[in-house]
């Protein structure tokens, strides 16, 4: 049976998170996870420009706003790998803004987040479902596939 904890939860559980009745912990997080999302070789140019580093390299994207008259900024999308799909088009996995943010202590996590439900290929519920904050204790989590974990 695995033992759950900050360095697993993520991987295929399932978790109730209850209403945190705890102050957030005066600190930063311990991990803040990114939104990420393809941008396509073909969409460069058109919606996205690219930010390159001094040897060419494409190392972000900026978004060009429609909105500049009032006073809005383009969002900046850090490229986070790159690939090739499968017609050929160069694909660049981009992360951008804050996805969640994790707190650990020795009893769980706290969470904070605007998405619940199916997270990666986890089930993390939340009640109640009105606060982005929640609480769950490592024993509560369940692990969804055990052929996942390694055995030692």
């Amino acid at each position: 049976m695995t033992t759950i904890n900050k360095d697993n939860f993520h991987i295929a559980t399932k978790a109730v998170f209850t209403e945190l009745t705890e102050e957030i912990p005066n600190r930063n997080p311990d991990y803040v996870s990114k939104k990420k999302m393809i941008i396509w070789e073909h969409e460069i140019g058109d919606d996205f420009y690219p930010i390159e580093n001094d040897g060419g390299e494409i190392i972000a994207f900026g978004e060009y706003s429609w909105d500049v008259d009032e006073g809005d900024s383009p969002e900046v999308y850090n490229v986070a790998g790159k690939f090739i799909g499968k017609y050929g088009d160069t694909g660049y996995i981009v992360e951008y803004g804050t996805s969640s943010e994790y707190w650990y202590s020795e009893q769980g996590v706290i969470r904070h987040s605007d998405h619940w439900g199916n997270v990666a290929k986890c089930i993390w519920e939340k009640e109640p479902i009105d606060s982005s904050f929640g609480f769950c204790k490592w024993e509560n989590f369940l692990v969804l596939d055990e052929s996942l974990y390694i055995k030692s």
